[in-house]
């Protein structure tokens, strides 16, 4: 039998109902650890990148003391005299000329087959002529300067020998202390050198270099053949040498031998000798050595010049002479190599 149900009863039941079917679901906790393999993962990754930065970084200096030593290796004083490469430095008599200069002194001078051109810039980063590659870089070009490649075909045609003195500075103390600073100036100065090649210079002599033990040695060589393989992809290449004062040519204590004590120079000086260390090992790279003279005047150059005969002779030297009264001092005593140029060496460490 039905029973008759009030409207309001049936109200409330419905929304009973409907109040119990509206409620939320209650959400499930998260499982602990849940993001624990994610972690895992993360740390797993900056492990690995970490262990192959610190390997990658270790092989690269493994790398670079190996190649070090394979160049210093490349000369060392062994039980024989070690044979030096063949050397052929023709006779040259440069005289040092500015930007635009008139050749017609250095022709009418009749002692002169060659000039000395400064290419490097100075210490404020102005160039003395206009190279391409100074137009993306904070260098600053002379006003007025002549474009290098129009400056080398001028002395061309007058039949004059160009050769370039470049300082270096990049293994100098002022950018050791900063390895950033010294790679970017590093990279500067050999693109400047590659520039320089290809205007057409017959040859670019390098100043400023350190040298005189084995880690100095070691980083002047590490220089050279990073420009001698730069050079390798410019239109012209031109003869690299490398100044070094009278110092870079004596014995040290580890090369005295009875060679030494029978040469000319240890018979009237015993302290200044054709030392086969570091000059043979910058002629493994390059292909010239200088005397560099520019400190000296006459007086003090003349013992020099008496006492330098045999590394002439046995390196093909150049001498770089500074004041006008060496160079005649050096031509009285039969010097056939000269070249006249005044700038000064940076401070190198």
């Amino acid at each position: 039998m039905k029973t008759n149900q009030s409207p309001a009863k049936k109200y409330r039941h419905k929304s009973t109902r409907r109040f119990v079917s509206a409620s939320p679901r209650m959400r499930r906790p998260r499982r602990p650890g849940a993001f624990r393999p994610l972690i895992i993962l993360c740390v797993v990754a900056v492990l690995t990148v970490t262990v192959a930065l610190i390997w990658g970084s270790a092989l690269k200096r493994r790398s670079d003391a190996y190649r070090e030593n394979a160049e210093l290796e490349a000369w060392t004083l062994g039980e024989e005299v070690p044979v030096l490469p063949s050397l052929t430095v023709s006779d040259f008599r440069g005289m040092s000329l500015s930007p635009g200069q008139s050749v017609d002194g250095v022709t009418a001078a009749g002692k002169y087959s060659g000039v000395v051109l400064t290419l490097s810039p100075d210490a404020s980063g102005c160039l003395p002529y206009r190279i391409p590659l100074a137009e993306g870089s904070a260098l600053t070009t002379a006003e007025g300067a002549p474009a290098l490649e129009s400056e080398v075909s001028r002395l061309h045609r007058a039949g004059l020998t160009v050769s370039g003195v470049f300082t270096v500075r990049c293994l100098g103390s002022d950018y050791t202390a900063d390895p950033a600073l010294a790679a970017y100036q590093r990279g500067l100065e050999l693109g400047l050198l590659v520039n320089i090649a290809n205007a057409g210079v017959d040859d670019i002599l390098l100043v400023g270099l350190p040298y005189g033990d084995d880690s100095a040695d070691a980083r002047t060589l590490h220089f050279l053949t990073d420009l001698k393989q730069s050079l390798g992809y410019a239109d012209h290449q031109p003869a690299i040498g490398v100044a070094m004062a009278p110092d870079g040519f004596a014995a040290r204590p580890e090369e005295v031998t009875e060679d030494t004590d029978a040469s000319p120079e240890s018979e009237s000086n015993g302290q200044l000798y054709a030392g086969r260390l570091t000059p043979g090992r910058m002629l493994t790279v390059c292909d010239y050595l200088a005397l560099d003279l520019r400190e000296y005047d006459a007086v003090s150059a003349e013992a020099v010049l008496k006492n330098i005969r045999y590394a002439y002779a046995r390196y093909a030297l150049r001498l770089l002479c500074g004041d006008p009264s060496v160079t005649d001092e050096a031509e009285q005593h039969g010097f056939t190599r000269i070249m006249e140029w005044s700038g000064n060496n940076p401070q190198v460490g």
